[in-house]
């Protein structure tokens, strides 16, 4: 049974902004050297099936500058036992391979791209995952170290009351909710552009056949929201 973590977060933050490039976390600007700690724990849907969730923007890169610019970003991780899947930065969703992985992209002035970097924890073995990240745009360069930490106090946050069935198959979102009436479910990309919407009864789906494989997040109308993964 495959479980996907939420983060909680604890980190230092910078009083000041003046580089061209930042961290944040829930808007926060996190100070250049910092540590980060990350504590997951886990939104069940149904039994054996279980996302994020996303009430926590954590970490996000920002471009400070007034003008577009090539963002690098470097993931070392710390521990050869210790694998990590990378979502963020670009569109490909791959686990990391070596002791480090490096993704470029254009981004706009003031546009933010997710880190979205997921340790590959296992249920019950509780564990500390370690990186070391490093965005470099125009000239500028920031570092931060985060601390991915799955302990014996974090764990399963309960079902969902909205929606107490969604699953994905294939490249469809199936919904079934607890309570009659009609919503609007929209899907995003994870850098905050809407990819697909719909509107489903007590029981519905959602065609994402036209999305590449990854990351998404969805959002129910009045209800949750949450990620699922395309393969």
């Amino acid at each position: 049974m495959k479980k996907i973590f939420t983060l909680l977060c604890s980190a230092v933050f910078a009083l000041t902004a003046s580089a061209q490039v930042e961290f944040l976390v829930d808007d926060k600007v996190v100070e250049d050297g910092a540590t980060i700690t990350l504590h997951p724990g886990m939104t069940e849907l149904f039994p054996g099936y279980t996302i994020f969730d996303t009430h926590i923007k954590a970490p996000y890169i920002k471009n400070t500058d007034t003008v577009a610019g090539k963002l690098t970003v470097k993931v070392t991780r710390t521990n050869t036992s210790q694998g990590f899947e990378w979502c963020g930065i670009t569109t490909n969703c791959a686990e990391m391979k070596g002791m480090s992985e490096t993704r470029s992209v254009e981004i706009a002035p003031g546009q933010e791209k997710a880190l979205d970097l997921h340790p590959g924890f296992t249920e019950g073995v509780y564990d500390t995952y370690t990186a070391k990240v490093t965005a470099s745009l125009g000239g500028a360069s920031r570092t931060i170290n985060i601390n991915y930490v799955y302990s014996e106090n974090m764990g399963v946050e309960g079902t969902l009351a909205d929606a107490d069935a969604v699953r994905v198959a294939g490249k469809t979102l199936n919904f079934r909710f607890a309570t009659p009436g009609v919503r609007t479910v929209a899907v995003y990309s994870t850098d905050g552009r809407k990819v697909a919407e719909g509107r489903v009864g007590d029981a519905g789906n959602l065609n994402l056949s036209h999305l590449q494989n990854g990351v998404y997040l969805y959002q129910v109308q009045g209800g949750k929201s949450g990620k699922v993964m395309l393969k």
